[in-house]
């Protein structure tokens, strides 16, 4: 058996143990971000499946991911160093665009968020050109008309209830509450880009095959 067959098999397996409760009829799994690296193989395996893709514009995607995980301050150089080879050691193993990327060169926190952000819009690219159907949710539709948002998501994947209210009452609560990435937590949080990052993030862009933009937009991305 090739490797990624026995990849494939170990995914299904995963999936079935993942959704073993017989009681369900259908079931909703959500990925991060990595997780689009096995896109081509889920279809694959499951190709009858609704499949949902969300995603921010990338200085939004940004300000995000340094406010959450990012100190922000100065530190020493070699902090900064050894940050930096910890950061690359682990999103190396889930992310091509920073295993590939030149050993020799710095690669700062804003950096590597940036190759996360353009490696997953790629990504999503590649699978509609493979013929894979996805509907598309920017975040903002979230964040702006969160019940049309949810009707329309719910009618593309066939699992519209008839009442509602369970669904609204849902999008009123924060899924982080307590913990340190709580909308509350966040909105205290004063982190903000520097006009560095900023520029790191707009290089990586200018240098993308395709991806120039940092609000680009995919196809199929829904309207409201």
């Amino acid at each position: 058996m090739a490797p990624d067959d026995v990849l494939v098999a170990l995914l299904e397996a995963a999936i079935c143990l993942l959704c073993k409760t017989a009681a369900e009829i259908a079931w909703v799994i959500k990925g991060q971000s990595f997780v689009i690296e096995l896109g081509d193989w889920l279809h694959t395996i499951y190709p009858q499946t609704k499949n949902l893709f969300l995603y921010r514009h990338a200085e939004t995607w940004l300000r995000s991911g340094l406010r959450a995980y990012s100190r922000g301050g100065k530190e020493p150089d070699d902090t900064n160093r050894t940050r930096e080879k910890q950061r690359r050691t682990l999103l190396g193993s889930l992310v091509p665009a920073i295993a590939q990327y030149d050993p020799k060169k710095p690669l700062s926190h804003a950096g590597m968020l940036s190759l996360m952000w353009l490696t997953t819009m790629e990504r999503y690219v590649q699978y509609c050109d493979m013929g894979i159907e996805m509907l598309a949710i920017r975040y903002v539709s979230w964040l702006s008309t969160p019940r049309e948002t949810a009707e329309v998501m719910l009618d593309y994947c066939q699992c519209r209830p008839v009442d509602m209210t369970a669904i609204y009452e849902a999008l009123d609560r924060d899924s982080q509450a307590g913990t340190r990435l709580s909308r509350d937590a966040i909105g205290q949080e004063k982190r903000v880009i520097f006009e560095h990052e900023l520029a790191e993030l707009n290089w990586h862009l200018q240098n993308h095959a395709f991806i120039h933009e940092s609000d680009f937009e995919v196809l199929n991305t829904l309207k409201i």
